[in-house]
């Protein structure tokens, strides 16, 4: 682990500066109460601090941090649906279908729907910057599940029609 010895250091270092809080019943303050955000400096010298302070930190100029990289950005060809309705234009058809849900292409995945026995159809409409995931039949975040796998996905209905 490469991080346990920088850790290590600040934990020690905010230790360090912790304990010059606790020095503070040993100086007389003339009878007045001290403000909350006061802190006693401690007497470096004193034999009270049981570990010895730092007051000066270096790092070896050969030191090595694994510093993880920012995620990419996002590409700018892809953008999240934002569908606010169901698009009257879309041609999707329960005909020859087993009775599950589906994904609509033509929407972006954005919209799915609930195809029945008897070929009729129901639709919905996943949330701004979600669409209709066909492995795991929920709305997903868009950059979870790759819309163009849809119509290979849905014989995931097969398994799942004897529920339905």
């Amino acid at each position: 682990m490469k991080y346990s010895t920088p850790l290590f250091v600040l934990f020690y270092i905010c230790t360090v500066l912790s304990a010059e809080t606790f020095g503070a019943t040993r100086f007389a303050l003339n009878g007045r109460t001290p403000p909350q955000n006061f802190q006693v400096p401690i007497d470096r010298q004193s034999s009270d601090v049981p570990f010895p302070l730092v007051t000066q930190l270096s790092v070896p100029s050969t030191a090595q941090f694994d510093i993880p990289e920012e995620e990419e950005e996002e590409e700018e060809d892809e953008v999240p649906p934002s569908l606010t309705s169901i698009p009257r234009s879309l041609r999707f058809s329960c005909r020859n279908r087993i009775q599950g849900f589906y994904a609509d292409p033509q929407a972006g995945c954005q919209v799915y729907h609930r195809c029945l026995y008897d070929g009729r159809r129901y639709s919905f409409l996943c949330g701004k910057g979600t669409i209709f995931n066909q492995k795991n039949f929920v709305c997903d975040h868009w950059y979870n599940y790759n819309c163009n796998d849809a119509e290979i996905d849905a014989h995931e209905n097969a398994r799942m029609s004897f529920i339905l």
